[in-house]
């Protein structure tokens, strides 16, 4: 069960599939409702979970995703005793090619944390979750454009808190103007929280809202003792956590990230579209640590939790769903690949994993060179 709805394994033919349903209930804003399906007709990233389909029936809003056989991250980060620097350094570039690429289509994610990023065999990393995301102005061309840029500290006015608090920038929880560098300040919090296995600004959760947001606005941390850590991501973790806008990582150019000397050792486009970019198994490394055998012989999803099985009863409480007499064309979306195996099916063939597959987009690496330097009025008030 995910935070919101109900998630089951499917099969489309020979296609495995991730099936989420929301109650239509828990979603009565239409804005909300449809965020994840303007997300998904846009993005489309080796490190962004693909959407199929997304419909709605009487009683649930329903989302069809990729399957991805892995383990969240937090999950993988708490089983560890410490993950290695160059698991690190992989994840956390893989993170960012997933935050250039929606933000570049027009989205910030604005709930970036471990446990919404799977990582699965081969460490290949993919970021879900876009229930919180957010349209934003977007660059769709190579060169430097101004008018991308000068919104990235600083394009919102809502006063909308959304995320995950002791990942949340200072100017989304003190309601001040914000933009994409949200996502950035919530990428820092990652970065520091796989390499020491804490976050930076959290104690524990008896901790309340008002004393977390201090902790974070303070934006004051401490690099444990007995951890070796380069200079070079000591760098990165500064970059990101700058309260003055002006400075945070990628606030003037997206170049920061895959010119920044702590991923100097990577072949980006190798870790953007590489099936395997270091030999690893996170299920096995789970199973291992847990001492516990999740999967099923022959069978590569876990069993259900009870906890999951009572939540899914809980929010649908009828086994079975209502088809709407048609369709609203704002909650519908379906790909090219999904449509093919439906018309498949209709005819009687059987769908495999190839016919729903959607060749990615990938990022441009080579921005054309120049950058927006912000002047002090333009960034008054968001420190």
């Amino acid at each position: 069960a995910g935070g919101f709805g109900a998630v089951y394994k499917a099969r489309l033919g020979r296609a495995v599939c991730t099936v989420k349903m929301v109650p239509r209930g828990l979603l009565p804003d239409v804005e909300h409702a449809i965020v994840d399906k303007e997300v998904a007709t846009m993005v489309n990233h080796p490190c962004l979970v693909r959407y199929h389909a997304t419909f709605a029936t009487t009683e649930a809003f329903v989302t069809v995703m990729e399957y991805i056989r892995g383990v969240d991250v937090i999950r993988l980060l708490h089983l560890s005793t410490r993950l290695s620097d160059m698991l690190v350094r992989l994840i956390l570039a893989q993170l960012a090619l997933a935050l250039c690429h929606m933000h570049y289509k027009g989205f910030l994610h604005r709930d970036i944390k471990p446990s919404n990023m799977m990582i699965t065999v081969g460490c290949r990393v993919k970021l879900i979750d876009f229930d919180t995301a957010k349209v934003c102005f977007g660059k769709y061309t190579n060169r430097a454009i101004r008018s991308f840029y000068t919104r990235t500290p600083g394009e919102f006015s809502d006063g909308e808190i959304a995320g995950t608090v002791s990942y949340m920038a200072p100017e989304m929880l003190q309601y001040k103007e914000y933009g994409r560098s949200v996502d950035w300040w919530s990428f820092g919090v990652t970065a520091y929280e796989l390499a020491v296995g804490k976050r930076p600004f959290f104690v524990n959760d008896s901790m309340d809202f008002d004393e977390q947001k201090k902790r974070v606005c303070r934006a004051q941390y401490q690099w444990p003792q007995g951890f070796f850590l380069s200079k070079t991501f000591k760098k990165l973790v500064r970059g990101c956590l700058q309260k003055q806008l002006s400075q945070r990582f990628c606030a003037e150019k997206y170049t920061d990230f895959s010119k920044h000397p702590f991923f100097a050792e990577l072949d980006m486009r190798w870790v953007e579209t590489s099936p395997e970019i270091l030999k690893f198994d996170p299920l096995a490394s789970v199973n291992a640590a847990t001492l516990t055998y999740e999967m099923r012989p022959g069978c590569d999803s876990p069993e259900a939790t009870p906890t999951a099985a009572e939540k899914c009863m809980r929010l649908f409480p009828r086994p079975s769903f209502t088809d709407t007499e048609s369709q609203v064309k704002i909650f519908t979306y379906s790909s090219t690949g999904f449509r093919d195996a439906i018309r498949m099916i209709t005819n009687g063939e059987i769908p495999t994993e190839q016919v729903i597959h959607t060749v990615p987009e990938l990022v441009d690496l080579n921005e054309e060179s120049g950058k927006f330097f912000f002047s002090d009025e333009q960034v008054k008030g968001q420190a």
